[in-house]
């Protein structure tokens, strides 16, 4: 959500809750504050990666975190003062808050998020915040179910079709992440999730003895991106299930070269075939 929707819908509910239940002023504003401040923290999130200042990046994601907590413990506060009809919207956005403040706090995520579906809480995306909670926690089989709901919501996103494919391919639901991550494919136009996608189906033709369909895969993602070293790691995995040891210990060199530090392709070469 952009920041300014969490400053419309935040400003929105708190004010009707001032109205209706008398909540103090400084709660209802501090609440509004801080959860406009997460929004514009949380929109600038992938700027702060590209920071070349680690210093800097920790102090800012520190006071986030802050701002997040202050959030969810201004909104529990307003959470004893609403009723039914409020309730939703604000066990919505601690839910949120919470998923937010990192996989830690997925189980609180999970449990707002949970309360506020029972209560009737329809928002656009809630069924994929609790989908990506649950996941996180290792709730996989919950998570495909509610990615496919959030799927129903937004059919043409490339990221949670995606999503639903890893759920399902963690799950050995080879078919149906297979049928996913194709889906995926055809609506993506993000070099980055196609490779993830590529990758994916990789990995599920190697589940399912199509190790050629696998090999195919890898060389789709070389030809896009020659510096690859994951692409010719498990390239390499796929040459040795050919019988090919030789040609694999090459493609995991080759991986090294490009990434000294890839632990994997270095294990691999360790290993007698």
């Amino acid at each position: 959500m952009a920041p300014h929707e969490y400053r419309d819908e935040t400003e929105s509910y708190l004010i009707k809750l001032k109205r209706k239940h008398f909540v103090s002023v400084s709660i209802i504003v501090l609440a509004f504050i801080i959860f406009l401040s997460i929004g514009l923290f949380i929109g600038s999130q992938v700027i702060l990666t590209l920071q070349s200042q680690p210093k800097k990046v920790k102090r800012q994601t520190d006071v986030r975190d802050r701002l997040i907590s202050d959030a969810i413990y201004s909104l529990r506060q307003a959470l004893l003062w609403a009723d039914r009809s409020m309730r939703t919207s604000i066990l919505y956005a601690v839910g949120k808050a919470y998923f937010h403040k990192g996989p830690d706090y997925h189980d609180d995520a999970i449990q707002a998020l949970e309360r506020s579906i029972a209560d009737g809480y329809t928002a656009s995306d809630i069924w994929e915040y609790l989908a990506l909670a649950q996941y996180t926690i290792g709730l996989t089989s919950q998570s495909l179910e509610n990615f496919e709901r959030a799927i129903a919501n937004a059919p043409g996103s490339s990221e949670l079709l995606l999503a639903a494919a890893t759920a399902a391919h963690m799950l050995k639901l080879y078919e149906q992440a297979e049928g996913l991550a194709l889906d995926a494919a055809l609506v993506s136009q993000d070099v980055y999730i196609q490779e993830r996608i590529m990758f994916l189906l990789g990995d599920i033709y190697l589940a399912t003895g199509r190790v050629q369909e696998a090999l195919d895969r890898y060389e789709a993602i070389k030809s896009k991106n020659p510096e690859s070293a994951d692409a010719w790691y498990h390239e390499g995995v796929a040459l040795v299930m050919v019988g090919d040891p030789i040609r694999a210990r090459a493609a995991w060199r080759k991986a090294i070269a490009i990434d000294p530090m890839h632990t994997l392709s270095r294990q691999k070469l360790a290993e007698r075939f």
